[in-house]
């Protein structure tokens, strides 16, 4: 499987060069992440696509929202609450992309302590798909994050 994530945001060169790629490969199985809805004149583009939406819960934005510094108690309160109800591979995703767009954006943490946070979820996901993992996941993940909300 391959995972294009906002491609319909590329200028129409560089969309056209990955359409005709897509196209050309119709082997392989495609998901496209797109974080607003795909104008109908777009989905055309892939005319043997099979179209899926799928929509977030607003508690995992106001859960990733909540990561800034001083704010664990928050944090903590929103993160118990999204892992009731929300898969724990997916929260892991959105964790890490949110870190990775801080690190190469604006952030509020010291970069240092953002790209330790980052750089300590990324080897939590590889023990975790290795069996090396000596933690529950959902402790691991919430430990690393309070580490680096504690500024």
């Amino acid at each position: 499987m391959v995972i294009l994530e906002d491609i319909f945001s590329l200028l129409k060169p560089q969309l056209d060069k990955v359409v005709k790629l897509v196209n050309s490969h119709p082997d392989f199985d495609y998901l496209f992440w797109q974080n607003k809805k795909i104008e109908a004149t777009k989905l055309k583009l892939f005319p043997k696509s099979e179209i899926k939406i799928f929509t977030l819960p607003e508690l995992l934005f106001t859960c990733l929202n909540a990561i800034k510094p001083k704010n664990q108690v928050d944090f903590s309160k929103k993160y118990q609450e999204l892992m009731s109800n929300f898969p724990l591979e997916l929260a892991l995703f959105w964790f890490k992309n949110t870190l990775r767009r801080q690190i190469t954006t604006y952030s509020k943490f010291p970069e240092i302590k953002l790209k330790k946070a980052y750089l300590e979820l990324i080897e939590l996901d590889k023990a975790s798909k290795n069996g090396t993992l000596t933690q529950p996941k959902d402790m691991a993940i919430q430990r690393i994050i309070l580490s680096l909300l504690d500024d």
